[in-house]
């Protein structure tokens, strides 16, 4: 067993035009970050630092991951489709989705490894791929990383990824442009599966008179709580101090399209 957070033993199977195959190991480096305390929380706001929004805007944002224990939380390499794409090899293909996220957990040569799933031909072969991206984030070669499904292990450190040579990889790799685009970092779970999050925020929604109003929205596991939004207001008349819960803002312009504030504290 495997048992090395950083580093982990690949098994390559070359598949030859006759189905003979050869086999060697490689070492690739797991990216996954682990988190730490300040990590649970994720604030769209640094105290004293003037923000302005728009009608519409969200003003403020408060994420926290529940439920969790934090050795079983990593932060993942995270990508999208720089547009809809479809990669066919020739026992099935790979749709990307630019309205979608792609997560990063391996590097190979310091090629980052994106995972998606094949779409297989025989529906009975489900296997998870990890397609190779350079620092441009193009497609490099014509190989992918792939691990049939009933060997995807729950645990990270636990699993095998085997790379195969599919010559028939329908992608022109010189064609111009980005194929992802990088967007930074995810929060998932050890096994590669969705936090879930329980997110507040006060949108900006307009001034009438000296009055300024607000759409306070809850979400936990990206759905609206629908029972948690309701719409506040402020009489600026009293105080341009304003608070909800916990935070206090300091309005310092307003208009019925604007507003220019900043972040007291959040105790």
């Amino acid at each position: 067993m495997i048992n090395k957070p950083k580093l982990f033993i690949l098994c390559i199977i070359v598949v030859l035009s006759q189905g003979c195959a050869t086999h060697e190991h490689i070492k690739v480096k797991y990216t996954a970050e682990k988190l730490t305390n300040n990590d649970l929380v994720r604030k769209s706001y640094k105290f004293g630092a003037e923000q302005e929004a728009s009608v519409g805007d969200t003003v403020i944002y408060i994420e926290n991951i529940y439920n969790y224990d934090i050795k079983n939380l990593v932060k993942v390499n995270t990508y999208v489709a720089n547009g809809d794409l479809s990669l066919f090899f020739p026992n099935g293909k790979i749709n990307f989705f630019n309205d979608t996220p792609y997560y990063s957990i391996y590097k190979y040569k310091n090629i980052n490894l994106i995972q998606s799933k094949i779409i297989p031909r025989n529906i009975r072969e489900e296997w998870v791929v990890y397609l190779p991206v350079n620092s441009a984030q193009k497609i490099v070669g014509d190989n992918l990383f792939y691990s049939r499904r009933y060997r995807y292990h729950s645990n990270f450190y636990n699993k095998i990824v085997e790379l195969e040579d599919h010559p028939n990889f329908e992608f022109d790799v010189s064609r111009g442009g980005r194929v992802f685009n990088f967007v930074g970092k995810t929060i998932r779970t050890i096994d590669n599966s969705d936090v879930d999050i329980f997110r507040q925020e006060l949108t900006y929604i307009g001034k009438s008179n000296n009055t300024i109003k607000f759409l306070y929205r809850e979400y936990y596991k990206n759905k609206i709580r629908e029972a948690f939004t309701h719409e506040v207001s402020y009489d600026l008349d009293e105080d341009n101090i304003i608070r909800y819960k916990t935070i206090r803002i300091e309005v310092l312009d307003s208009t019925n399209e604007t507003i220019k504030y900043k972040v007291i504290s959040d105790k």
